[in-house]
């Protein structure tokens, strides 16, 4: 009989240890036990705040003891014991919270999938009753990944914030060439932009062209403001 596979815990780490996300979904769940085993950032911000892994990315190695992460090559580098994510995290499907519907009087059957799946009718089988479910897909990108063009990193102060203003361009261009205005921004016509006001973050309609954070369309401005909230609060101080 095969033995049960032993769940770490991030507490178990010591000095010269890391864990190493290679997926944001990773980096996220091992971010979240950190923050629920009482860790903090080095700077005292609590992990479900930030997470910083789009920084490297599948790169991304986190140290519980020092409250900071760095990429793999240095950790490697500096000799750190590296433990991969899946050693902390429960590797088992959540199954999903899908209503199913049974009519006594008609035999019908209506099938409620959980927030964000649809039913899957290319690989589903229903003469024999085999029912798929899938992700719904957005066109627009909703995660902060790279979009075929890397973040850059700079030697000054504000290097990181403006890796990250420069990532969040892309995601602009890319969200209004979905809607149809690779142009930019329309001089004398109504843009929605997502600006600093008041040092909070503000969403209103704009015709002149100085604001760099212009959607051709108010749905879509909201939907990049949720999207990317937390990456926006931090570079804020350029809107």
């Amino acid at each position: 009989m095969p033995r049960e596979r032993l769940i770490m815990k991030v507490t178990d780490l010591k000095e010269n240890e890391c864990i190493h996300c290679e997926t944001e979904e990773q980096a996220n769940a091992i971010c979240k036990l950190m923050h629920e085993a009482g860790l903090k950032w080095r700077d005292g911000q609590n992990y479900l705040h930030l997470t910083n892994y789009y920084t490297h990315t599948t790169e991304t190695c986190y140290f519980p003891i020092d409250g900071q992460y760095d990429e793999l090559s240095y950790a490697k580098q500096e000799n750190y014991k590296i433990y991969k994510a899946e050693q902390f995290l429960n590797q088992k499907k959540e199954i999903m919270s899908t209503v199913v519907n049974i009519n006594q009087d008609t035999s019908e059957i209506n099938i409620t999938p959980k927030e964000g799946f649809e039913i899957d009718l290319e690989n589903s089988d229903l003469k024999n009753g085999k029912v798929l479910l899938k992700k719904v897909e957005s066109k627009y990108p909703s995660e902060f990944k790279d979009l075929g063009t890397n973040t850059f990193k700079l030697s000054t102060k504000y290097g990181h914030k403006l890796s990250i203003l420069n990532t969040l361009l892309h995601f602009r261009d890319e969200y209004n060439r979905i809607d149809g205005f690779e142009e930019g921004f329309r001089f004398g016509e109504e843009n929605w932009c997502i600006e600093n006001y008041d040092n909070e973050l503000d969403l209103d309609d704009w015709r002149k062209p100085n604001k760099i954070m212009h959607f051709g369309k108010q749905e879509t401005a909201k939907l990049f403001l949720n999207n990317f909230e937390e990456q926006l609060e931090q570079i804020k101080e350029f809107l």
